[in-house]
């Protein structure tokens, strides 16, 4: 039982190729790091979350490549780019759940799980491109 949240998103740019043109030279010369930031930092409400690593889809979907821009957040608070590849099928991560339901439950807190906080930087993509994404909230 229990409740179960399933994802699918598409983030897609909004703008006109020629736009996107502009932007992206804007962009590059102003900042040395100009990927925006997607979704800030933050921990998913359920126990775990099994998801696909994000995968950025030309027009057609013919063309896929792995995306970049997921970070996490380890149990010191240090944060690091998840390096995803080919090889990467199905990711499972914890939740805030593990604090709700069995952390709690634990006398030495040193063995407690982590719930891992996640966020998503996007690097401006061609407006005919999406980053695809799925993932289950359990």
């Amino acid at each position: 039982g229990g409740e179960q949240l399933e994802h699918f998103h598409s983030y897609q740019s909004g703008v006109s190729s020629l736009s996107f043109e502009k932007e992206e030279r804007r962009l590059r010369r102003d900042n040395d790091d100009y990927a925006a930031s997607t979704i800030a930092l933050h921990t998913d409400q359920g126990f775990f979350i099994a998801f696909t690593p994000g995968m950025i889809v030309q027009a057609g979907g013919k063309d896929m490549t792995m995306s970049d821009g997921f970070y996490i957040e380890d149990s010191q608070g240090r944060q690091s780019l998840v390096q995803f590849d080919d090889e990467d099928d199905l990711v499972f991560m914890m939740g805030d759940g593990v604090n709700q339901y069995i952390n709690n439950r634990f006398l030495d807190q040193a063995r407690s799980l982590h719930a891992t906080p996640h966020s998503l930087t996007i690097t401006p993509q061609n407006p005919s491109a999406a980053r695809v994404w799925y993932g289950r909230m359990v």
